[in-house]
């Protein structure tokens, strides 16, 4: 018999609730999902996501949100050591409270952690 994890049975009851969903996990959650296969897949997701639309943004010649370094891979270890150090010790803002969400919190990690030359 099929037993979902706590991230599953999340998932399932945000995509069952009525109203308007939300895909957002605030901070609250960070402890208890933080190890789970699943959630790590999605916040490296949401990395790239922040790392495309930064590209979509440049491309359409709008202001580049951050520039990574060429010799850092955009992988699972930067995302997650990323999201770690923005919540335990935030660049340029009081810690978070626990209903930010993570992707925010994300994409300010990678706004403060590589901002890009001046010149940019």
């Amino acid at each position: 018999m099929w037993l979902p994890n706590r991230l599953q049975l999340l998932v399932i009851l945000l995509l069952m609730s009525p109203g308007s969903a939300s895909a957002d996990f605030p901070l609250s959650v960070y402890d208890q999902f933080k190890d789970s296969q699943p959630f790590q897949h999605y916040m490296v997701g949401v990395g790239r996501g922040i790392f495309w639309a930064t590209v979509a943004t440049t491309v359409r010649g709008g202001p580049r949100l951050f520039c990574l370094p060429d010799h850092l891979a955009l992988d699972a270890g930067l995302v997650h050591s990323l999201l770690d150090q923005e919540i335990r010790k935030p660049l340029g803002r009081p810690s978070y409270s626990p209903d930010t969400p993570l992707e925010l919190i994300l994409t300010n990690a990678f706004v403060s952690r590589f901002p890009c030359p001046k010149s940019q």
